[in-house]
């Protein structure tokens, strides 16, 4: 898998990404504000062939890094795709010094622990009733120094 830096020409795909990943994907509006206006905003796609497979969504603020997003089509889960786009997003935080990178994953989501905690996240606390339907958010976090 190559990764390479998303583009708004990239916008339909990621969109179709979202809707086949997520409950409550991001509207084509908010996925367009992240590529072209938010500064800090880093978007990276995993490309296979012509096709664009996953993708990991981050913001660096200052000396740390928020993992927004992390998906792959469904088609390439458990291919080591997840990790790849993880790790690749590590080392564009280090690049840029940050001390450490977070994240927020809800409590049920069983597969993405794994992978974060195989990335070397550990768990801090429990977010109770994060996300719209009440379910608890695991706040990880990873130091990078």
């Amino acid at each position: 898998m190559e990764i390479r830096e998303a583009t708004v020409l990239d916008l339909e795909k990621l969109f179709t990404l979202e809707e086949e990943c997520f409950e409550h994907p991001f509207k084509k509006e908010d996925i367009l504000r992240e590529l072209s206006e938010n500064p800090v905003a880093k978007y990276f796609v995993g490309v296979e062939g012509d096709e664009i497979v996953g993708f990991v969504n981050f913001w660096i603020t200052f000396d740390s890094a928020t993992i927004n997003q992390v998906c792959v089509t469904k088609s390439r889960r458990k291919c080591g795709f997840g990790g790849v786009l993880m790790n690749y997003a590590l080392k564009i935080a280090k690049d840029n010094e940050c001390e450490f990178m977070t994240l927020e994953v809800r409590k049920s989501n069983i597969a993405a622990i794994a992978l974060y905690e195989k990335c070397g996240f550990t768990l801090v606390t429990t977010k109770p009733q994060y996300y719209e339907n009440g379910e608890d958010a695991l706040y990880y976090v990873k130091g990078l120094i």
